[in-house]
């Protein structure tokens, strides 16, 4: 018989009996608490989507320009990620990310909220400062004629002020945490969150130093005086156009003057056989100024720094603006603060976003078959083609026509009667295509141009970028380059080379430009007329070939690479030289295309692309760089991925609307059109620089 009594068991002992009540009552609180962190994440979740789903909305607004929907979106975003956040900070919620199983859904939930409330406080706060903008447009920019410049500080200063750093600290927590949830709905809302809030914390300190800079170039600081140089891509030269006319910006707080542009049409080849008077500056066209010496070597043979409109054969504006400016300087006396440059095309995408061009009274007199008011989306074509087939490329109305139209455009530009966000749009459309570039004289601000992409410099995106670029110049005096069409193709094969460094990434790279020439040879001789001077008497329309089109190509690569070869269409040798200048290393070729055939040339180069291969992972950045044109370069791309390497993932970056004059206008996107593990194909109209990205890895068993 036992000599325990069954009465006086452990289980009637008080201790236990205590902790028994102990672990049951944790359990209960337990459950109470999982149960209202399961309320709290459903209603979380729903706010979080909420908040996701106005921020797009947001972005869809600013992007149609709808500022009144942008702002009631952004105010919702707010609130839902207010709310959520609210919800997720309640002590039961620590709690629970300590639970095994659940906790790094919990974790995951918590850092979705914290890092939407720190995105929504960056909205508020510059929704706050943008708000007259928002509620008034225009008129809160501009008053009686005046930028506002106080209010656009206030807006710079918000920008500057906003915690982006603490944004990111957040957004890096959501990354480690966000492969964790089990979750499906959690794991996408995550994917979503990072997206929409790293777009912000990117656009953010762009658009703080953008708009400091433009503060600085409006004056802010005391008045400003720029060179405004009208290109005209009828006759291309390296930074866009034969400069057809100059104007004074000038800029005092706030406050935009014109002064009257002068026409400085010149009657002669590049090469400068013909001296002739420029009107701008009532003095010689001859200037006697410094210019870096492989600029002086590879242009002094063509007017180079000494003839104004062959300053900007060049085409890294960087290095031309300088000379123009120095060029002014000698002829005027006064020193300014920078140069714009712009054509006609990004006048279009401007006016796209103003409205019609109303023609000042005496131009509209000089032809009733011009229209008054111009369509916006016409303005090109009648300033670059309906212009000179009316009035006659070379007679005084034509130049008068253009002077004044230029002018009224220049200053409906200024004078603030437009949607801030629709001309913003369209500004950055305009230097993403090079059809506005700006140089400052101050070397800070230009660095900052240069970091923003807009100082027209002949660079890649991104300096571990490999490059490739083509440029035009007219070398025939007439305006045919607007009734042309330039068919570009690149293939490049990569390949994984044995180095004393290590393995490298190199390229064969086979380029071919095509110009297909439809210029009218019953048009107006200033057109179809190629200037090919003997005696600088001889007037223009009785000399040269009719419809001959006469080109400087120019295939730019990174130093270091190897010609392997130059031939005709017909595979007949070319005669080239080479260069190097601007750091990089070029291949160059004269060619003609007459009236109603096609001509090209096929160049091809093998060289590093300045990637290291280390792992079986590997980055190919490649920025396509772009000649600001009339028309659209047709593109045709094809990469091909090393021996034993496949393709894993593609970026495909392109910007700058597509304007499609000339014979056969183009105006598809470009975009990947043929991909396999071993290749990739992108196909359409280039009117920007192009930039693909390939993330290539090892695959050995692909031959």
């Amino acid at each position: 018989m036992s000599d325990i009594d069954p009465s006086t068991s452990s289980s009637d002992d008080p201790s236990t009996r205590r902790r028994t009540a102990f672990l049951r009552g944790g359990a209960v609180l337990l459950v109470v608490l999982l149960l209202a962190a399961l309320i709290d994440a459903g209603l979380s979740l729903r706010h979080l989507r909420t908040a996701e789903a106005e921020a797009r909305t947001t972005r869809t607004a600013l992007e149609s320009g709808g500022l009144a929907d942008a702002l009631e979106a952004t105010e919702a975003a707010t609130r839902a990620a207010v709310a959520a956040e609210h919800r997720l900070t309640r002590g039961h919620w620590r709690v629970a990310e300590s639970l095994p199983f659940v906790g790094g859904d919990v974790a995951a939930l918590r850092a979705l909220a914290t890092t939407g409330a720190a995105a929504a406080d960056i909205a508020e706060q510059l929704l706050d400062a943008a708000r007259p903008v928002i509620e008034r447009g225009a008129d809160a920019v501009v008053v009686d004629g005046r930028l506002e410049l106080d209010l656009l500080a206030g807006i710079a200063d918000a920008l500057d002020r906003a915690d982006v750093d603490g944004l990111e600290t957040t957004r890096r927590d959501l990354t480690d945490l966000a492969d964790r949830p089990r979750v499906d709905a959690l794991a996408d809302a995550a994917r979503q969150v990072l997206d929409v809030t790293g777009e912000l914390a990117t656009a953010v300190p762009e658009a703080g130093e953008t708009l400091s800079l433009l503060l600085d170039l409006l004056g802010r600081d005391g008045p400003r005086r720029y060179l405004v140089a009208v290109q005209n891509p009828g006759e291309l030269r390296g930074t866009g156009g034969l400069i057809g006319f100059l104007a004074v910006l000038e800029l005092a707080d706030g406050e935009v003057t014109l002064a009257e542009p002068t026409g400085i049409d010149s009657d002669t080849a590049i090469d400068g056989t013909v001296l002739v008077p420029l009107g701008a500056f009532s003095r010689s066209t001859r200037f006697d100024i410094d210019a870096p010496a492989a600029y002086q070597s590879r242009y002094g043979s063509v007017g180079g720094a000494t003839f104004l409109p062959s300053t900007n054969v060049d085409p890294d504006l960087p290095t031309v603006a300088p000379l123009v400016l120095a060029q002014y300087e000698q002829a005027s006396g006064e020193r300014l603060e920078g140069l714009f440059a712009l054509d006609p095309l990004g006048l279009q995408l401007l006016f796209e976003a103003i409205g019609s061009l109303d023609v000042p009274d005496d131009a509209a007199a000089l032809s009733e078959a011009l229209p008054d008011p111009i369509p916006a989306d016409r303005i090109a074509e009648v300033l670059l083609i309906d212009s000179y087939e009316e009035l006659g490329g070379g007679s005084p109305e034509r130049r008068r026509y253009h002077a004044e139209v230029a002018g009224a455009a220049l200053r409906e530009v200024l004078s603030g009667d437009w949607e801030p966000l629709e001309i913003g749009r369209a500004l950055r459309g305009a230097t993403d295509a090079r059809h506005l570039q700006l140089h400052s004289a101050a070397p800070g601000e230009q660095r900052q141009l240069e970091r923003l992409g807009i100082a027209g410099g002949l660079r890649a995106q991104e300096a571990s970028d490999d490059l490739l670029a083509v440029t035009v110049v007219n070398i025939g005096g007439n305006k045919a380059d607007v009734h042309v069409a330039h068919e570009l193709q690149h293939e490049v094969r990569l390949e994984v080379v044995e180095t004393d460094t290590g393995q490298q990434l190199w390229r064969d790279s086979a380029s071919r430009l095509r110009i297909v020439n439809a210029v009218d040879v019953d048009s107006d001789p200033y057109i179809s007329t190629s200037l090919l001077p003997t005696r600088p008497s001889e007037p223009r329309q009785t000399t040269g070939e009719l419809g001959l089109v006469r080109s400087w190509i120019t295939l730019w690569a990174p130093p270091g690479a190897t010609l392997l070869g130059a031939e005709d269409l017909d595979g007949e040798p070319l005669t080239t030289w080479r260069d190097t200048i601007h750091g990089l290393q070029t291949v160059d070729h004269l060619l003609d295309t007459p009236h109603e055939q096609t001509t090209g040339v096929d160049i091809a180069l093998r060289g590093a692309t300045g990637v290291t291969v280390e792992g079986d992972r590997v980055t190919y950045p490649l920025t396509l760089w772009r000649q600001a044109k009339g028309i659209a370069d047709h593109l045709d791309v094809a990469i091909e991925a090393p021996a034993g390497w496949r393709i894993s993932d593609v970026e495909l970056v392109t910007g700058g609307p597509a304007i499609g004059l000339g014979p056969a206008p183009f105006t598809d996107a470009v975009e990947v059109t043929a991909r396999s593990p071993g290749e990739l194909r992108l196909e359409g109209a280039m009117t920007a620089d192009v930039r693909v990205v390939l993330e290539l890895e090892r695959d050995d068993g692909l031959s």
